[in-house]
């Protein structure tokens, strides 16, 4: 059985960047979807806000790397019982309680994000989800 993961906004502005902190094992995660080592999942409203900081940022490029994530992800809404979970569960980020809430209901077994406060917000909540950095992901996945 494939590790599902579950894969924060900012691992997708990670790698289409490619610049940052945590790009090249961003990156990696990417590989191992599209080699399909692991499930990855991504939430409608990643792909929105990710193509918003990426036009900050400078990068136009977005369009063509939707169709490639697409392709090669499952896609979940953010519905109503996410919306309703992070309005009832408040820790201070309604997006992040949202995009838990995806994760769960999408039965993932790992989050994987660079927000070191969705972390400490959200770790233990569910003992069958854990939450990594993408370089803690790497090398688990690596030594697996």
């Amino acid at each position: 059985m494939r590790v599902k993961v579950f894969v924060d906004t900012n691992i997708i502005v990670d790698v289409l960047a490619g610049n940052r902190a945590h790009s090249d094992a961003s990156k990696r995660i990417f590989a191992l979807v599209f080699g399909n080592r692991i499930e990855g999942v991504i939430a409608t409203q990643s792909l929105i806000d990710a193509s918003y900081i990426l036009r900050g940022e400078g990068i136009s490029d977005f369009i063509g790397s939707v169709d490639k994530i697409c392709n090669n992800f499952n896609i979940h809404y953010v519905d109503t019982f996410a919306i309703n979970y992070a309005c009832n569960h408040p820790t201070g980020d309604f997006e992040d309680d949202a995009m838990y809430h995806v994760a769960k209901l999408s039965f993932c077994d790992v989050i994987v994000t660079s927000d070191k406060l969705f972390k400490e917000r959200h770790q233990g909540e569910d003992p069958n989800i854990q939450i990594m950095t993408p370089e803690e992901f790497v090398a688990k996945i690596t030594v697996s």
